[in-house]
This record gives structure tokens, sequence and C-alpha cells, in this order.
């Protein structure tokens, strides 16, 4: 556009593909497990080792609430009410479809041991 405006579009798809060019070849993603925690997975049902130490003591899916707090950061910046939608969309979604799933596979694979941490640490924080 003229006149004094800046068409930002093209300015924010070039920081985005240029940021997922650098950040995609940086970052892996295991495959079946984690080098770090040997015995988890990325299949509840396939865990071999139940993670309850480190940032896990405090939630049981830190990286859901890490994901949830980005989306309401992205709804802040906006300065929209209808931009904090989809972070109660995705809170209610990841609750029933993703969490209820995987806390009934691992109570199934780990049991008491599960059980136990459940009622240790909070499901979100």
């Amino acid at each position: 556009m003229r006149y004094g405006t800046i068409n930002t579009v093209p300015l924010f798809t070039r920081a985005a593909t240029d940021k997922y060019l650098w950040v995609r070849p940086t970052c892996r993603v295991p495959k079946g497990g984690n080098d770090d925690q040997p015995g988890t997975s990325l299949h509840p049902e396939k865990a071999t080792n139940l993670v309850v130490t480190g940032m896990y003591r405090f939630s049981r899916n830190p990286m859901y609430v890490g994901a949830t707090l980005l989306l309401l950061a992205v709804g802040v910046f906006l300065d929209d009410g209808l931009a904090l939608l989809p972070v109660l969309l995705f809170a209610v979604y990841l609750n029933y479809f993703q969490i209820v799933p995987e806390e009934r596979a691992l109570e199934q694979r780990f049991g008491d041991e599960y059980r136990n941490y459940k009622k240790r640490a909070r499901r979100w924080i």
C-alpha cells in the first residue's frame, strides 16, 4: 500500500520463513524415545520409564502448559479478546482428547506408581 502505511505481510512472512529455516535443522524430535530419559516414549503405552523429576515434579504436562502459555502470549500481543478464544479451545481439546487418553495409558502401564504421581503433581500447574 501507499500513502504512509507499511505492508507488514511480506516482512512477517520473511521473518517466519527465516525462523523456520533456522529452527527446523537445529531441532530434532526423538523417534520413539528421548536420549536424556531412556525408556520414555512419544507413545505412552510403550513407555518403560516414568519421569517424575525436574519440571515434572510440578506439572504432569509441562509441554502443554508451555504451548498454552505461548498461545496466551500471542493473544495478549494481538490485543484482541477474540484472539484468546483459541487458547480456551486448545486447552479444552488437549484436556479431553490428548491428556485424558495419555493418563489412561500411563495408569494402565505403571499402575499405582502413576496413581501416586498423580496425587503429587497437578495436571496443568
